[in-house]
């Protein structure tokens, strides 16, 4: 008999259990395991069966005589696909054997015995294959047949060959999922909310809509339903799901056009003067004597930290040091360019401290109230002994949380930096490596933590609809100090 005839069921197989597989017809195939074969094993002692007749496929097969000792012989295969297989044994020719020998059927998910008569001259299936029973396993089910000598009534058990029989054409074949969404295009301004829904159903599994999986460049989530908040860019919404039996279904695209309506912005860039920055540029200083050597050279905001005693720049908890910024209105969106933090006189080098140090410039947004200390901020620098790293925070009612993008996520230690809120007061936060053409066709923003998320529960802003918007550098402690707080442009938009 030709072994593996069909070679998608011989992919399908394990070839470490099953040695025979022949078709019987156009749609029947199966699984027959002789002794000796791969995936058969035995306990106690097994003899070559030389002196039986009635072969099959000139395999004699083994015998075991009975003790006080049980011996076993188990044939094991796995199942190609999910179906229903009869079970078949054969038993070769040879007196005195046992008439009542144990066969026990066993899967992962089920079990069964049988006695069967085995002496040559009362078995009336001798030489011939028998049924044993007729069960359903699903596809890569381990499946086995043991025979044993416990509670045999001569001296001898044989084992011979184990066979799996199925028809083809009645597997149970496993359909992808048929995945619906609200819509396909969708037309909104910047700042809007967009709510999608999707229903998947599958065939085997019915109502998978809580497993759809959506993903975007602005969030990435799973359920039934999808909320997002609309930036400046157009953007596609991709949608999927998997079934039970790993089989996806057709990803859904949904087009978002994005209207930019009119905004204003406010524009802030750094004159190669060393003046205070309300002066050189229009933005408010909050607790300048924090950090007094604030301000700006050829084109950089540039924040030198010389002194951090009692942590007087610290932004943690309920600490707070200086803050440069505009109120605004919201929704709006803040970019801050090629930001990080230098040595000294070094504007652009990293500034990289051996051992720990916490070295923050970036990103700030504050209750409207300075002395209200519900604050977000994203920055960049050195959060212990993670370097070149960005920093995400929320501080809610002096109470902060905090995670970084990883270790030198950042080569030379820069960044652009953007966050953004929506009507509701809700923070987006996104880097890239800088866009040193400052053109917003060029950006690539990366959504923080994957998401846009920052760590914690969002602040609490008031009913006032405004919040400060600005630039932070602080130190913790006096490790990395002094140091440069450097970055190039601030834009905020207001919508």
């Amino acid at each position: 008999m030709p072994a593996f005839c069909i070679s998608k069921l011989k992919k399908a197989l394990s070839a470490a259990v099953i040695s025979h597989l022949s078709i019987s017809t156009a749609l029947a195939a199966d699984i027959t395991i002789h002794t000796g074969d791969p995936g058969t094993s035995s306990t106690g002692y097994w003899y070559s069966a030389t002196a039986a007749t009635m072969p099959v496929e000139g395999n004699r097969g083994m015998y075991s005589s009975v003790s006080s000792t049980v011996n076993t012989y188990t044939f094991q295969a796995v199942m190609p696909e999910t179906n229903d297989y009869t079970i078949e044994v054969y038993n070769t020719c040879y007196s005195p054997r046992s008439t009542q020998v144990q066969h026990t059927i066993s899967s992962d998910s089920r079990s069964a015995s049988h006695t069967l008569n085995q002496d040559c001259q009362t078995d009336p299936y001798v030489g011939q294959w028998r049924t044993l029973d007729e069960m359903s396993f699903s596809a890569g089910e381990s499946v086995s047949v043991t025979i044993s000598t416990e509670g045999s009534n001569n001296r001898y058990v044989g084992a011979a060959a184990v066979r799996f029989t199925y028809d083809e054409s009645s597997a149970q074949i496993n359909n992808p999922p048929n995945l619906s969404v609200s819509t396909t295009n969708i037309t909104v301004n910047r700042g809007d909310v967009i709510n999608l829904s999707a229903s998947a159903i599958d065939a085997e599994d019915g109502d998978i809509s809580s497993s759809v999986r959506w993903y975007s460049s602005l969030q990435q989530s799973i359920g039934s339903t999808y909320s997002v908040t609309a930036q400046s860019e157009d953007f596609v919404i991709q949608a999927y799901v998997t079934d039970s039996g790993g089989l996806e279904s057709d990803t859904a695209r949904i087009s978002v056009t994005v209207n930019n309506p009119a905004s204003s912005m406010l524009s802030f860039d750094f004159n190669c003067v060393l003046v205070p920055l309300i002066n050189s540029s229009g933005l408010q200083n909050y607790n300048a004597s924090a950090l007094p050597d604030v301000g700006s050279m050829c084109g950089r905001y540039t924040a030198q930290v010389n002194d951090n005693s009692g942590d007087k720049t610290l932004f943690f908890n309920g600490a707070q040091g200086r803050l440069d910024g505009v109120t605004v209105s919201y929704p709006f969106e803040a970019v801050l360019r090629n930001v990080g933090i230098a040595p000294v006189d070094q504007p652009t080098q990293p500034h990289v401290v051996s051992g720990s140090a916490y070295n923050f410039v970036g990103l700030h947004v504050h209750h409207v109230d300075f002395n209200n200390i519900n604050s977000s901020h994203l920055v960049v620098g050195q959060r212990g002994n993670t370097i070149n790293t960005i920093e995400g925070k929320m501080t809610r009612y002096g109470n902060s949380n905090q995670n970084d993008a990883g270790h030198n996520v950042l080569p030379n230690g820069r960044a652009d930096l953007r966050l953004t809120m929506d009507a509701d007061g809700n923070i987006l936060a996104f880097w890239q490596l800088p866009n040193l053409s400052q053109d917003p066709a060029e950006d690539n923003w990366i959504p923080y933590g994957g998401d846009g998320r920052l760590p914690g529960t969002n602040p609490e802003w008031g009913n006032s609809g405004q919040v400060i918007v600005g630039i932070i550098t602080y130190a913790y402690s006096e490790a990395g100090v002094p140091f440069w707080g450097v970055a190039e442009h601030l834009e905020i938009i207001q919508r």
